[in-house]
């Protein structure tokens, strides 16, 4: 094939990519994703779950268009030797070969067996009512003792309470309050809220040796106090809890459980949608519907108010009214 030749297909291709903003983190994951695939084109791209598949394809169509740009840039570059002409046609032609067997976009999925996932909501099947309760008074480690109460009260996510998680209040007070900063934030997509403010109503909470009580004695000297945990160690640890709680249980409690049971019991409260998905950081209430499920309520969430940085997005318009935008139809036979 001709260079000429070689460059207008690459061109084409890389206008059938199409342009797509993605977070640093995001486009170092597709990189290590197209190394993989470029090792295994036909092995480790097919294998696994469908949504992997489509992952990887996108890692995929984004990592040949990134690396088209580079070639064709150097192609184009007058200080380019022969040599060199000759290695950047080979790898345009590569690219070529590997967008046009593997990056097209078909429109039926290859992959048709599907990977057994590890749903939070399994675990919490057969859970007791008091789960919570009863990991709380097994834990007698204090490294992730601060850590477990905000699970509890708030579903915070681990990643976030990595990053620390502020709790202000005292005995006077009605109210214990959360300031949590959000971790799944991103600025190309605008997702996830960057802080939120929960408002937990302490009455019926503070008893002795309960997680408001144990909260409250934390910040009795400055009137707040910062709670942190590594993530991983974190969810090790509650792991291991739950483990030597339940040892027959096949499934375990993970810190994401906290947070599909705060869900669950918002739900059983008849909590609306937009509140529950505040409370949860989300930038649309069409994220809350993959926590938990109102038949999986465990009790009273004793949230009273909850202040987002932004305002919610916008449901789909949808000719049937809002509940059906946001999947929340129950539809019986």
């Amino acid at each position: 094939m001709k260079v000429k030749n070689i460059i207008e297909t690459a061109q084409k291709i890389m206008q059938e990519i199409g342009e797509k903003k993605l977070e640093d983190k995001t486009k170092n994951e597709y990189m290590k994703i197209f190394k993989q695939i470029t090792k295994d084109k036909d092995g480790f791209l097919y294998e696994g779950s469908k949504s992997y598949y489509y992952k990887k394809k996108a890692a995929l169509r984004y990592c040949i268009k990134q690396y088209m740009v580079l070639y064709l840039r150097k192609m184009n570059s007058n200080s380019l030797d022969e040599s060199n002409l000759q290695k950047n046609k080979r790898m345009l032609l590569y690219l070529i070969k590997l967008y046009q067997e593997h990056g097209r976009n078909t429109g039926n999925c290859p992959v048709k067996t599907k990977s057994p996932g590890k749903s939070k909501r399994k675990a919490l099947r057969g859970m007791p009512t008091n789960w919570r309760e009863m990991m709380w008074d097994r834990c007698s480690n204090y490294d992730y003792k601060g850590a477990l109460a905000v699970l509890h009260l708030t579903g915070a996510r681990p990643s976030e309470i990595e990053r620390g998680v502020t709790v202000i209040g005292d005995e006077n007070s009605e109210f214990l309050e959360f300031v949590i900063k959000g971790s799944k934030v991103g600025k190309a997509k605008q997702n996830g809220q960057p802080e939120r403010r929960i408002f937990i109503n302490m009455r019926g909470l503070v008893y002795d040796g309960s997680p408001v009580d144990y909260l409250l004695s934390c910040v009795a000297d400055s009137g707040r106090v910062v709670i942190r945990a590594k993530a991983k160690r974190l969810n090790d640890y509650v792991r291991r809890l739950s483990q030597k709680i339940w040892p027959r249980r096949k499934n375990h409690i993970s810190p994401y459980c906290y947070r599909h049971q705060l869900s669950a019991d918002l739900k059983g409260e008849g909590c609306l949608p937009p509140k529950i998905s505040m409370i949860l950081g989300h930038r649309s209430t069409l994220s809350k519907k993959k926590y938990g499920t109102s038949r999986q309520a465990r009790g009273n969430t004793h949230i009273e108010d909850v202040q987002c940085s932004h305002a919610l997005r916008e449901l789909p318009s949808s000719p049937f009214g809002e509940q059906l935008a946001s999947n929340d139809v129950d539809f019986r036979p």
